[in-house]
């Protein structure tokens, strides 16, 4: 699957459905075979959903065909959450931020569950302790809020 992820996003062969289908339904198979409470490292779901985002992120394969299973698919790869706007993420991964093009931090920005756990993620990764008072008495105030 890591191959055909980088021969489809480095554009040597066309992205073909049907594998696209078979990689969702691999990943919602080892899903649905996942004993609770056991994780394997490296993780086989992750992996999966890492190769999802990554050819959806390049137009690789259609987000109609992950749609329906984004409910069973989320809260296995932040990664994968993120780009798919999952209500209920764990933000934890700083930099998942900085590989967010312009139309994601858009859409990210303008749902507001989303852009508050940015936001705390930014403030708990980025800004000390010490700090946070002076951001809280001065830089906040710059944006009124």
């Amino acid at each position: 699957m890591i191959f055909y992820q980088m021969v489809t996003i480095y554009k040597f062969i066309d992205s073909a459905k049907n594998i696209n289908i078979a990689i969702i339904n691999d990943t919602l198979e080892k899903i649905r075979n996942q004993n609770p409470g056991e994780k394997s490292y490296p993780d086989p779901i992750e992996e999966n959903l890492e190769i999802i985002t990554n050819l959806y992120r390049n137009d690789c394969i259609d987000r109609k065909l992950i749609e329906p299973n984004i409910n069973i698919m989320k809260n296995h790869s932040e990664y994968f959450d993120l780009y798919f706007l999952v209500e209920d993420i764990n933000l934890t991964d700083i930099k998942l931020i900085s590989t967010l093009n312009e139309k994601k931090i858009n859409e990210i920005m303008s749902n507001k569950s989303l852009k508050n756990k940015v936001y705390k993620l930014l403030e708990n990764e980025i800004i000390l302790e010490n700090d946070k008072k002076v951001v809280d008495k001065f830089y906040i105030r710059k944006f009124d809020i």
